[in-house]
């Protein structure tokens, strides 16, 4: 015998409740019954879960929003504020690190020999004050002017792979 019951919460079947046993005919009208009471408590357990997932879901949605707007103010802050340049984006790196969760930020501008280094967060390869206009990843974003994410850096054609950790 085989007993299937839908889970139903206002209307819409968020999924099915099912027994079996291996003798024939088993299953009385009491065993009906208490299939569908138990289908209907379990249909509403599972659409407080859903509706609880959807609230933690949209609230850490609110906080990374939260968060990334904290950052644009401060980084508004850090910019609107008197000082070098250079010691303006080391603290804008240093913001979007935190943010971003990174370990190391680089900020880089051209000049004649390559793109320069003029802000940074955490320790920086020795020998990379001026990388080339080739040959490596901030070139290439620098020269398609679009956004890259590198998900797998190890695995990447440009990968420094003494910097792959």
């Amino acid at each position: 015998s085989f007993l299937v019951a839908p889970l139903v919460h206002h209307g819409a079947v968020i999924g099915v409740f099912q027994m079996r046993s291996k003798f024939l005919d088993v299953y009385s009208q009491r065993h009906l019954d208490l299939a569908v009471q138990v289908a209907n408590q379990i249909a509403g357990a599972i659409a407080n879960a859903q509706l609880f997932e959807q609230f933690r879901q949209a609230e850490e949605a609110e906080r990374q929003r939260y968060e990334e707007l904290r950052s644009l103010l401060e980084v508004s802050s850090v910019l609107n504020h008197p000082g070098s340049f250079e010691s303006k984006v080391s603290m804008v790196m240093k913001e979007l690190a935190r943010v971003c969760d990174a370990r190391l930020a680089t900020f880089r501008v051209p000049d004649e020999e390559g793109l320069r280094r003029i802000g940074y967060l955490g320790e920086q390869p020795i020998g990379t004050d001026i990388i080339p206009y080739e040959g490596n990843i901030p070139a290439m974003v620098f020269d398609r002017k679009k956004l890259l994410v590198v998900n797998d850096y190890p695995s990447f054609h440009l990968a420094v792979p003494d910097r792959v950790r």
